[in-house]
């Protein structure tokens, strides 16, 4: 009961005013994970060792022999040392001698070394949509496949173009300086600088999964989006106009839109919303309810006769399953619902234990029908039956409770595209 509240509480699908909601929807927004190829500068910390030797070249003592016994270290040990000097463009030797270059001059002031290195930076996500790097990402809680092509949002990226990562260095940077925190090198004098990106190695694409309300206005043309909660608002303000454009373009939840209307009409129950539930949720915001509350709310409120609240039935739904042991389905005709989304998370949440039955009035495609739902409950088959009735769609818990589901034809876009909306109904069986 006290998760039912609290998330009826968090849903508020009326709040967009001057638009009608029409579903709750998800869409993905996809996000370019790169590794790029960089070159950078490296200051090194001059080694001891390699310090004393500059300084006794410097002052003139230019015999390696003479040199190993000053130090104090074998012939064999100090070649070494003079060999990686040699490499580094900071000292010259030939014939068992060495002179100090002007580089080495240089590193004896400054006590570093500062080479040019090639590097990667494996964390770099980019946003083809706004053409920027998020330099925060770890903020976000990425998905990594989706399945539902109808709910990515569609974009344009060009996986070898160099310049869109350029155009971002400030942000690549910032990554970039992060990253060599993290691997931090105690022996480095002072942080690596990022010298330029030069090519694009792997590329991965990764989702930001947002669960959102669709609403249309009374004459269907205007579209407006929200998200079902506050959690991501301001990521998602950056997002919306194009998730509104692809909407209008049907790149977005074209499997929704019908060309068609439901004629058949059905009996639609006469009960109304119960708006006293909102008022009681905001009128107990802020303090705990007692389970005396909770028991009084829900028989009283909650489980009467009524018009379900839009974006409710979900919860309803899981509420009344884990009351019930037998649940029966009756369902129009089913060649209809085989693809339907909504039939799909039903058979989900009542899962096989629970499903006594499914009654169909009608089916031309049993054998397919039965396919789409034995992906959900595997030998669906068995529970399934032809009979006469008239609901569009109905769910019977024990006989205690019955939900009705009326659909509405919602006019979306144009005059001939259609979403096949549904209101749901709860009536307490007496």
């Amino acid at each position: 009961m006290e998760k039912y509240i609290t998330m009826l509480s968090d849903r508020n699908p009326n709040r967009n005013e001057g638009y009608s909601w029409v579903m709750r929807e998800t869409v993905y927004v996809p996000i370019v994970k790169t590794c790029l190829s960089i070159t950078k500068r490296s200051s090194f910390l001059l080694p001891l060792l390699d310090e004393m030797t500059l300084r006794l070249i410097a002052e003139g003592v230019n015999e390696i022999e003479e040199i190993s016994n000053i130090l104090g270290i074998s012939r064999k040990l100090l070649d070494i040392t003079i060999a990686d000097l040699y490499t580094k463009d900071l000292v010259y030797c030939s014939a068992g001698r060495c002179t100090l270059r002007p580089k080495g001059r240089e590193v004896l002031q400054k006590l570093k070394v500062v080479r040019r290195k090639k590097d990667t930076i494996k964390n770099v996500y980019y946003d083809p949509i706004n053409k920027k790097v998020l330099a925060e990402y770890n903020t976000i809680q990425f998905v990594e496949n989706v399945l539902e092509q109808d709910k990515k949002l569609e974009v344009e990226f060009e996986k070898e173009n160099i310049e869109v990562f350029k155009e971002n260095i400030d942000s690549i940077n910032e990554i970039f300086l992060e990253e060599m925190d993290i691997y931090n090198d105690r022996t480095k004098a002072e942080p690596d600088e990022l010298l330029s990106i030069d090519s694009v190695e792997k590329v991965f694409v990764k989702f930001i999964r947002f669960p959102i309300y669709i609403y249309v206005s009374d004459s269907g043309r205007d579209i407006d989006v929200l998200l079902t909660s506050d959690s991501m608002k301001s990521l998602f303000q950056e997002y919306r106009a194009k998730i509104v454009e692809q909407i209008r373009q049907r790149k977005l939840f074209k499997d929704k839109f019908y060309k068609y209307k439901i004629e058949q009409t059905f009996d639609k129950p006469e009960y109304g919303v119960n708006l006293e539930i909102k008022t009681i949720i905001e009128n107990h915001k802020g303090r705990k309810w007692t389970a005396e509350e909770k028991e009084d709310f829900f028989a009283t409120e909650v489980l009467t006769s009524r018009k379900i609240y839009d974006d409710e039935f979900d919860l309803l739904l899981m509420y009344l399953c884990n009351d019930s042991n037998k649940i029966t389905i009756m369902l129009s005709h089913l060649d209809e619902w085989k693809n339907k989304e909504i039939i799909k998370q039903i058979l989900a949440i009542i899962g096989d234990s629970k499903l006594e039955k499914i009654i169909y009035s009608s089916c031309k495609q049993l054998d397919k029908c039965v396919q789409c739902f034995e992906r959900i409950i595997l030998k669906c088959k068995t529970k399934m039956e032809q009979g006469a009735h008239k609901e569009y769609i109905q769910l019977c818990f024990d006989d205690k409770f019955v939900i009705t589901g009326i659909p509405v034809n919602v006019n979306i876009l144009d005059e001939e595209t259609y979403i096949h909306k549904i209101d749901f109904f709860l009536e307490k069986v007496e």
